[in-house]
């Protein structure tokens, strides 16, 4: 039949499950070790024996629209997790707020955040305002996104000389939860 595919087996090919289960077969798998984070008598293990560790880190915004610098409290649950190498994702828990990593060494920069959202996503427009007016706000954080993952090594996140990890508040003043992920 012109133009129809040639089946595997008829090319000496075997089908892709099977392909696939032979080769994860013969992959050596190393023994997964759960380690608790404190050795004996409070002891703090050496890296390698920390795959991972998560903290809750809770703030309080002061305005409707914020930018606040979360890189300090990130930086000390990545310390405490004493990962070698790794990843930390940071995650705010709300559907108002966002997380992002910019310059965090000019107030100017937090600024020009709230100005541009602010712009793109003007108050009173939206189908959402008609439940709790607060449609801009929501935009603005999905806009942004919940999350932001950093690289870490010997404990260290590798941020850039300006970066900073920080929480935009859209709709505040509020609690906000954020989950500080660190895995090997």
């Amino acid at each position: 039949m012109l133009g129809a595919e040639p089946e595997p087996a008829r090319l000496g090919l075997e089908p892709l499950g099977r392909l696939l289960d032979r080769l994860l077969a013969e992959v050596e798998r190393p023994p997964v070790e759960q380690a608790s984070p404190r050795s004996r008598a409070g002891e703090t293990p050496p890296f390698d024996t920390m795959p991972a560790m998560q903290e809750t880190l809770r703030v309080r915004t002061r305005r409707k629209s914020d930018v606040l610098d979360l890189t300090p409290g990130v930086a000390g649950v990545v310390e405490r997790a004493r990962v070698p190498e790794g990843v930390c994702t940071v995650f705010v828990r709300h559907a108002t707020a966002a997380i992002i990593i910019n310059e965090n060494a000019d107030a100017g920069v937090r600024a020009d955040i709230v100005s541009a959202l602010d712009k793109l996503f003007p108050e009173g427009v939206w189908e959402h305002d008609r439940v709790d007016e607060n449609g801009a706000a929501h935009l603005k954080a999905a806009f942004l996104g919940p999350s932001e993952s950093i690289p870490v090594r010997e404990g260290r996140l590798l941020l850039g000389t300006w970066q900073g990890i920080a929480l935009v508040e859209c709709d505040g003043p509020r609690d906000r939860e954020i989950i500080v992920d660190v895995r090997s």
